[in-house]
């Protein structure tokens, strides 16, 4: 099965996180940048081409890895946007090319006072795009209307 194909059924797997990702969100935003690479999601990142699910919050990330889908997460996310040329570097610790990979924000990423949160989602889609990366974007959208 191609990695692409893989990424395809994760993301119609992605309904039975929602409760993972509907949680009240335990993210930092003073927290500084990294990527939290769960060690159940260790040997994904090592294998060039796997498939990823990327969120910003480490505990969410350890969760998802948990139900057997290998996550990694961007910590400090909006600080990641704010200052690119310091911590873009974290993006090396991976090798995205020809990765899929599929980015979960959260659910209130999408509601519209958080569009500091949604822009920060759109440059890291475009960051990883440039490194050669085949992203997928998830769509869980809230319950409640925008």
């Amino acid at each position: 099965m191609k990695d692409s194909t893989i990424c395809l059924e994760i993301l119609r797997e992605l309904s039975k996180l929602t409760d993972i990702f509907c949680a009240p969100s335990a993210i930092n935003p003073t927290a500084t940048p990294s990527i939290y690479i769960p060690p159940l999601a260790e040997e994904a990142v090592n294998k060039p081409g796997s498939c990823l699910l990327v969120t910003d919050d480490d505990k969410k990330a350890l969760a998802v890895c948990e139900r057997g889908i290998p996550c990694v997460a961007f910590v400090g996310l909006l600080k990641w946007v704010e200052d690119r040329s310091r911590h873009w570097h974290e993006l090396d610790k991976i090798n995205w090319n020809a990765r899929g990979v599929i980015l979960v924000p959260d659910m209130e990423t999408w509601l519209p006072e958080n569009h500091l949160w949604f822009d920060a989602w759109c440059s890291i889609n475009n960051e990883l795009d440039s490194r050669g990366a085949e992203v997928y974007r998830s769509a869980l959208i809230p319950q409640r209307r925008l």
